[in-house]
């Protein structure tokens, strides 16, 4: 039986060719088709979930009017997350993310090359972001100023090999410095939001700190088992009436932030799941982290 039923399939694949192969081609291509959408789909989903913890990790995102105009942005004051950690027990822990320097110079041998992927981080990045170490403590190598953690394919393009522990590189900071490598990591995965090959200590930061009122840092919260980040970003208001209300005073005659809204402006503070800022984020494209060259400063005076 079975072998008449081929014998029948085959006397008709000979008669009718083109007919089978046209089937049979869009058969194919549809299916291939279909497998690239659903693996272009699955990577698309699968931004910054590699990160152990990334169920309990969110960003906070300020939304602001003032002079007339509105920013949305994927940036927080310098003040933020150390604040939110001291005030509320739901905050296991925050870092910072600043790159408003923008790209660096790299010295290797007599010249310099040109590095664009490079930031200063706090300390606690990686107590947050899940990336392996190659070598050296993660939850230390950035504690001190003039440290530096690089990836692996850096470590092999400035000295060629992973051996670099306690090895520097010189950069153009102010004129010329000196950072002491103290890790090493697989690079990032391409499927994270920001991307780095150079993690500076922030304690290298040339910055007024204690401003409020700029918003020039990525800030990361990690929150606590059990909490919701939705019912926790209600008290922001808490927040900015405490610490942020006193430096626009400075700026401004008003009581209140009821004051300052009746005035026609706005500042509203907002988490985002880490796992939806690839494809959800609304803030202002060059203020995401991937673009975040232009520095942003709401309002400005002598004390900000």
């Amino acid at each position: 039986m079975l072998t008449n039923y081929l014998k029948i399939a085959w006397r008709g694949l000979l008669k009718y060719k083109t007919y089978f192969f046209l089937n049979t081609s869009g058969l194919a291509i549809g299916l291939g088709c279909f497998l690239l959408m659903a693996l272009y789909v699955l990577d698309e989903l699968s931004y910054d979930r590699f990160n152990d913890k990334a169920d309990r990790i969110y960003r906070i995102n300020a939304d602001i009017r003032f002079g007339g105009g509105d920013l949305h942005a994927a940036l927080s004051s310098d003040m933020m997350g150390p604040m939110l950690k001291k005030d509320y027990p739901e905050v296991e822990t925050y870092t910072r993310i600043y790159n408003n320097t923008g790209s660096k110079l790299i010295k290797k041998g007599t010249s310099y090359i040109n590095e664009d992927n490079v930031a200063h981080a706090d300390s606690t990045f990686f107590d947050v972001f899940s990336f392996p170490a190659i070598a050296g403590d993660l939850h230390t190598a950035l504690n001190d100023p003039n440290t530096v953690v690089i990836t692996e394919s850096t470590a092999k393009k400035y000295f060629g090999t992973t051996d670099v522990l306690g090895k520097t590189i010189e950069t153009n900071d102010k004129g010329s410095t000196v950072y002491k490598i103290t890790a090493v990591i697989r690079d990032m995965p391409q499927n994270s939001h920001f991307r780095y090959d150079f993690l500076f200590s922030m304690k290298n930061v040339d910055y007024q700190w204690g401003q409020y009122v700029s918003h020039n840092f990525h800030t990361y919260l990690l929150l606590r088992k059990g909490t919701d980040y939705k019912a926790f970003q209600k008290k922001f208001p808490e927040y900015t009436a405490r610490y942020v209300l006193p430096q626009i005073q400075q700026i401004m005659k008003i009581n209140s932030m009821d004051d300052f809204k009746k005035s026609g402006n706005m500042l509203e503070y907002s988490l985002i799941p880490l796992t939806q800022i690839h494809l959800y984020s609304k803030q202002t494209y060059e203020l995401e982290i991937f673009n975040t060259s232009t520095s942003f400063r709401p309002w400005r005076c002598s004390s900000c």
